[in-house]
């Protein structure tokens, strides 16, 4: 970085030029300098060359005042006239040059980007300018950070609406599948209604054979009599079997000895016709009853 000093007037304009030539501070007695740019590092250019300008024509006038006086009055007169018009000149253009130097400056600074340095900042001043470097660099950091997480937590959102949203087309199509199984089942259950409807109409035609007995009159198994009458009927016989062997009883003490033999014999032999007769009898009873029983269970079958 190359320091160009310049006295102008009163004002001390200390110039650092960068290598790269992007742009020069300008600090004037010392107080803050803004970064300008390239047109300002050509001004301040121009304003050198002037100044180094005038130190030439200064120095040629000296010499021409020390080896040159041999030379008339007059060329001498005209030689300062022309170099105080040069200089006349030069200082216009370097006021010219400051006041653009000024406006420049001045619009620089209101810029968000203006940077403040100062050339003889105290260490307190670096040190707070570090510092503040530091807090910046930091914060920084924490943006960067939270951006981050920020970023982190979006990808994290995007995964978990890509998943929500399969869900849902998964939950949609169960539905519409649903759907399709209820309008299905209410056909069906519809038609059943209907069934059921014209079996109602069709059965308030018929009878009602509710507790009632229905039997084929060709059926000659069909049963004949009720559970009164055969108890009636079984009563009977029991009653009469009784009175009939009392009567044989007192019948066999009437007959003589050898009657009562042969009697015994013949007694015997209708005993036994009486017993496979009321074996028969028994048999057939059993069988009747059996039958009503099963009637009676077909016809209390729901």
């Amino acid at each position: 970085m190359v320091e160009v000093v310049l006295l102008l007037g009163r004002v001390v304009v200390v110039c650092y030029v960068g290598e790269s030539g992007g742009g020069v501070i300008v600090e004037k007695n010392g107080g803050g300098g803004v970064i300008v740019g390239k047109m300002v590092v050509l001004l301040l250019e121009r304003m050198v060359e002037v100044v180094l300008l005038l130190e030439r024509m200064v120095e040629v006038v000296l010499l021409l005042r020390g080896f040159n006086a041999t030379r008339t009055v007059k060329e001498l007169e005209d030689i300062e006239d022309r170099l105080r018009e040069e200089s006349h000149e030069l200082v216009e253009m370097v006021s010219r040059l400051q006041d653009e130097n000024r406006k420049l400056s001045s619009s620089l600074a209101k810029t968000e980007g203006t940077i403040i340095h100062s050339n003889g900042a105290t260490p307190e001043v670096d040190l707070k300018v570090v510092m503040r470097l530091q807090e910046l660099r930091s914060q920084l950091e924490k943006v960067n950070h939270v951006n981050r997480e920020l970023r982190r937590r979006q990808r994290t959102n995007a995964s978990q609406m890509r998943s929500l949203i399969d869900e849902r087309a998964e939950l949609q199509a169960a539905l519409q599948e649903e759907t399709r199984t209820v309008t299905v089942l209410r056909q069906r259950l519809g038609l059943a209604q209907k069934e059921n409807e014209d079996l109602a109409c069709s059965s308030s035609d018929s009878p009602d054979l509710t507790n009632k007995l229905v039997f084929d009159r060709d059926d000659p198994n069909r049963p004949r009599f009720t559970m009164t009458e055969l108890k009636e009927i079984l009563y009977e016989r029991n009653e009469l079997k009784a009175r009939v062997s009392d009567l044989e009883d007192e019948l066999e003490m009437y007959r003589p000895k050898d009657e009562r033999q042969y009697v015994v014999r013949e007694s015997l032999f209708h005993s036994a016709c009486n017993v496979c007769a009321i074996v028969t009898l028994i048999q057939l009873t059993l069988f009747v009853a059996r039958l009503i029983l099963a009637c009676l269970a077909v016809t209390h079958k729901p």
